[in-house]
């Protein structure tokens, strides 16, 4: 069975479903989402309440509204939405590609996820909070900064900012459905445990920790402006952003 990071990984990590190149695409990303989820909830002992299921199931959604407002002019910018959209996609997409492949490649804020995925003792909204804290807290920095430099642009060109900051809107209008989506997972369990974790999907938490990412992919761009690398402020994000997910994905029932 493949390891990561020592630890056990569950059946299925070794499936080419995992294995495929990054995407170009945000039409890609969402089949390849779709093929993910499909995959685990065929194949996993915990089906969608798989830890991978859970965020997967949370991002499709969401990615699904940002290629619809792509298309339909809700974002001004669309060339930067697409860049980064892929760029995006393509840091989870490489945690798991990393997991069957490379486990000591896979950044420390996914690996707690990973590792966890299939703990029967782990509420399904959890798994979920602890993906959106890793693909947030540090794959959207990196997302930016690369997004910048492919496009050869400043943070402050055009509406770059306002159509980044426009995808909040799509988390609020999305978040009732997502919300119940895991209360169906949680059943009779809400209590003063379960639904705190709840409450971290809400718009105002998801538009915090945006308004962070967007600081830090600034300050990672400048970083390799000024000739300086990167890499070691990366790793201290994904360091942090680890703790906070092993955090997140202490067994609660």
């Amino acid at each position: 069975m493949p390891r990561c990071g020592g630890a056990r990984v569950a059946p299925g990590m070794g499936s080419s479903v995992f294995r495929q190149p990054p995407v170009v695409s945000v039409e890609e990303a969402i089949a390849r989402m779709r093929a993910i989820g499909a995959h685990i909830e065929d194949r996993e002992p915990l089906g969608r309440g798989d830890g991978v299921a859970s965020f997967n199931h949370l991002y499709l959604v969401i990615t699904t509204r940002i290629l619809a407002g792509i298309r339909d002019g809700f974002f001004e910018d669309r060339q930067f939405l697409t860049v980064l959209d892929v760029a995006f996609a393509n840091r989870y997409l490489d945690a798991l590609r990393a997991s069957v492949e490379a486990p000591e490649a896979v950044p420390r804020s996914w690996r707690v996820l990973i590792e966890r995925r299939s703990s029967p003792h782990i509420w399904s909204i959890q798994f979920a909070v602890a993906g959106v804290n890793a693909h947030i807290n540090l794959d959207l920095a990196v997302a930016l900064m690369r997004t910048f430099d492919e496009l050869g642009r400043h943070p402050d060109h055009g509406t770059q900012r306002r159509d980044y900051e426009n995808v909040n809107r799509i988390f609020a209008l999305e978040m009732q459905s997502l919300r119940q989506h895991f209360l169906d997972d949680t059943g009779d369990a809400i209590d003063d445990v379960v639904a705190p974790l709840l409450n971290l999907l809400n718009n105002w938490s998801v538009d915090a920790a945006r308004d962070a990412a967007w600081a830090v992919g600034e300050h990672l761009w400048l970083l390799g402006w000024l000739g300086l690398d990167p890499e070691p402020a990366v790793r201290r994000i994904d360091r942090m952003t680890a703790l906070a997910g092993s955090f997140l994905l202490t067994p609660l029932r």
